[in-house]
């Protein structure tokens, strides 16, 4: 199997290069999809043989591991809430128009289809 400029063992600087900064890459995915701390942090003291873009992004992740690190272990995520009021925001620039609130929250729970703890009542 060929890889820019050289095979994978080793036969060319350039190839090797680029093969050694793709396992390095990988590794560090894996690490992160198996949340996997401590290796983690092993591995990334262990930077400075990787291409210059790849260790741009791995000291930025060494100057925030804290966050990293709860990002890991916890797997809470806002992503899901952000959605929802974009969703809303959306809304409000498109249907700035409704007469009554009531109208305008109805509109947002069915396209969102969210569940309520009250039921919803239409006046």
């Amino acid at each position: 199997m060929m890889v820019k400029g050289g095979d994978l063992n080793g036969a060319s600087t350039a190839g090797n290069l680029d093969y050694k900064n793709f396992r390095k890459f990988t590794y560090f995915k894996y690490l992160i999809t198996e949340s996997d701390v401590e290796e983690l942090h092993l591995a990334l003291v262990e930077t400075n043989v990787c291409s210059e873009p790849l260790v741009k992004h791995l000291s930025y992740m060494q100057d925030h591991l804290e966050y990293v690190d709860n990002a890991l272990i916890y797997r809470y995520s806002n992503g899901p809430l952000e959605g929802t009021n974009n969703r809303i925001k959306v809304h409000k620039r498109n249907g700035y128009g409704y007469t009554r609130f009531n109208n305008f929250r109805l509109r947002i729970l069915l396209t969102k289809t969210i569940k309520t703890k009250h039921p919803i009542i239409i006046r």
